[in-house]
């Protein structure tokens, strides 16, 4: 599978950013519903999502209300996080590749007569029965 490019961080606005923002959206929010920007309802968002490989140009930046905001994030999220999953920054993967061990040599399991077993007082629970007792063939 192919590296996936990684997402930018995010980068808070700077007064003069926010400024130039509200200016530009004439204190309407971004999503075009017309509604007028409260100051401690607002809300910067990405026009196209981080995770999604937008940057943090002010092109790509618009000022939100809180309620519309909540609903491009709810649709945001599972897009997200599937680019999270293909990254393979979350999840129960390995991190590492497992290497399996190498096959050794068969085994062959060594033969005596039940009576010589009995006699020896091995239980059939014994690791010394001769289903557990195990021999490497040599050649």
């Amino acid at each position: 599978m192919t590296d996936l490019p990684l997402p930018t961080k995010r980068k808070p606005l700077t007064r003069r950013e926010f400024a130039t923002l509200i200016l530009k959206q004439e204190g309407r929010c971004g999503c075009s519903c017309g509604k007028k920007l409260v100051a401690d309802r607002i809300i910067d968002e990405h026009l196209v999502a981080l995770d999604f490989l937008g940057g943090n140009a002010l092109e790509n930046r618009s000022l939100w209300d809180r309620d519309c905001s909540k609903a491009k994030t709810a649709k945001d999220l599972a897009a997200s996080a599937k680019g999270k999953r293909l990254r393979r920054e979350v999840g129960q993967g390995p991190k590492r590749k497992i290497e399996s061990r190498p096959f050794s040599k068969a085994y062959a399991v060594e033969s005596r007569s039940p009576s010589q077993w009995q006699g020896a007082g091995v239980s059939t629970l014994s690791k010394n029965h001769p289903r557990y007792v195990k021999r490497k063939i040599g050649r």
